[in-house]
């Protein structure tokens, strides 16, 4: 070894170690996902789980004859004995930030935080006008009447 070399640490080994992760899907005030994982670093699929709520969301609103949206999505970071003004939160606009998460984790578990979680939140709002949503009486009904002829 040079004299311009210094020693380096190792690295720890993370790969059994765990990270518990809350998942809350919300379309307006409604759950649509509500869920707890013990994961290990890089096992979370975020596209699976978005592809998961986007099928969730489309029976959830299939009756009201009406869309959703998304609104916004975050995933908090936190540990034991880490104040809340320094956990880390990171704004989810698309399946490329979970990235940011992951690195989050591993840094976190590299120097050895306790009890780590993620708390992912995604929000999403109806759009379009649902049935029930029309109060006023005075304009004729939006009911739709489907008649399906088998023979």
């Amino acid at each position: 070894m040079s004299e311009d070399e210094e020693p380096s640490k190792p690295v720890k080994d993370i790969s059994l170690e765990t990270y518990t992760l809350y998942k809350s899907v919300m379309l307006g005030d409604i759950t649509v996902i509500g869920d707890t994982d013990f994961l290990k670093h890089k096992e979370f699929d975020y596209r699976q789980f978005e592809t998961q709520a986007i099928r969730k969301l489309d029976k959830a609103v299939s009756d009201d004859k009406c869309g959703f949206e998304y609104e916004s999505g975050s995933a908090l970071i936190g540990a034991k004995n880490v104040p809340a003004k320094h956990s880390m939160l990171i704004t989810l606009e698309d399946n490329f930030c979970w990235a940011k998460v992951e690195r989050g984790i591993e840094r976190w578990m590299l120097e050895n935080k306790k009890e780590i979680t993620v708390k992912l939140t995604i929000l999403y709002k109806k759009t379009g006008e649902s049935d029930s949503e029309s109060s006023d009486d005075d304009r004729p009904s939006k009911k739709k009447v489907f008649v399906s002829v088998y023979s």
